[in-house]
């Protein structure tokens, strides 16, 4: 096992190792799970919401997690291309 790695090192090299990359998912759930919560507390603050049906919390949190898997989605296919341009030119293919 190899040392922990500070956040900020996760931070500057997100997809340096195998670690930093779970650390950096990591990091990014919990963002959005942080995000999601205070935009909950905010916008069904005072009210009386059904779980399901239209203008439920179900739609809040299906509307929420389509958002952040796209997001999540973009920040890894930027990652992945960032990693191609930085990678040494070996002649390599992998990764696709």
């Amino acid at each position: 096992m190899s040392e922990s790695s500070s956040i900020a090192r996760i931070l500057r090299h997100p997809i340096a190792s195998t670690e930093s990359r779970e650390s950096s998912a990591l990091l990014v759930g919990a963002v959005a799970f942080a995000l999601g919560a205070l935009t909950g507390v905010v916008v069904f603050w005072g009210r009386e919401v059904p779980i399901s049906g239209r203008g439920s919390i179900g739609d809040f949190v299906a509307i929420g997690g389509a958002l952040v898997a796209i997001a999540a989605f973009l920040f890894g296919c930027a990652l992945r291309n960032a990693e191609r341009r930085n990678a040494p030119a070996t002649g390599s293919t992998w990764p696709p």
